[in-house]
């Protein structure tokens, strides 16, 4: 039992993300990652991005990051094991705040990472193919060309709803959009294919 408690938060704030970096300098911190919920605490999110920059220079960085997202790939086929699933949701957040991290385009299918903050990611063209996205903040994330199919999104937050496009009488099951992300073409269970203006909102075929 600790003799002292901390009256000014941000101290223990800037002192779990020290906490967690040293101990992701040495080995991937599962145990630790698996203990908290870091996804909301942004101030320690933003003091593992800062301190984590600092070892840019002696290549620390990319081990870090690279420990980092071997928690997170560790959690495909195990979204029964909240202890792999808070670990790789707390990990990907981390890697998430910190800059550079290799979202865009990479494989990360089967990853179960509910609850995880992955405000304003970048996700263009990521397969997130059978995620376990529960409850993950999405919100201002860029979503273009990614494979959502099969993901989970329960209670995923996600922007404000802008526009609805109207013209399907079936579920849809299928989105794309183009390079120049002015069209997108959807597929629906009433066996018809559209096409939209994303501006507008309007259908063209």
């Amino acid at each position: 039992e600790s003799q002292f408690s901390l009256r000014h938060k941000s101290i223990q704030e800037y002192l779990v993300a020290a906490f967690l970096l040293r101990r992701l300098g040495r080995d991937a911190a599962t145990a630790e990652l698996s203990l908290i919920e870091l996804s909301k605490d942004l101030p320690v999110l933003w003091f593992f991005r800062d301190l984590l920059a600092s070892l840019e220079e002696g290549g620390q960085a990319s081990d870090v990051r690279g420990r980092l997202l071997h928690n997170v790939l560790a959690s495909r086929g195990r979204a029964d094991s909240p202890t792999h699933t808070r670990c790789a949701a707390n990990s990907i957040s981390l890697l998430h705040a910190a800059a550079g991290a290799p979202f865009r385009g990479a494989d990360l299918s089967g990853i179960n990472i509910p609850k995880a903050n992955l405000q304003g990611a970048d996700l263009t063209g990521a397969s997130l193919w059978g995620a376990g996205l529960q409850g993950v903040d999405l919100r201002g994330s860029v979503l273009v060309n990614a494979n959502l199919a099969g993901a989970n999104l329960t209670d995923a937050v996600l922007s404000d709803l802008l526009k609805t496009f109207k013209g399907h009488t079936n579920d849809v099951t299928a989105v794309a959009v183009s390079q120049d992300g002015g069209t997108i073409v959807s597929g629906s269970l009433d066996r018809t294919v559209r096409v939209w203006n994303r501006s507008t909102g309007a259908l063209l075929k």
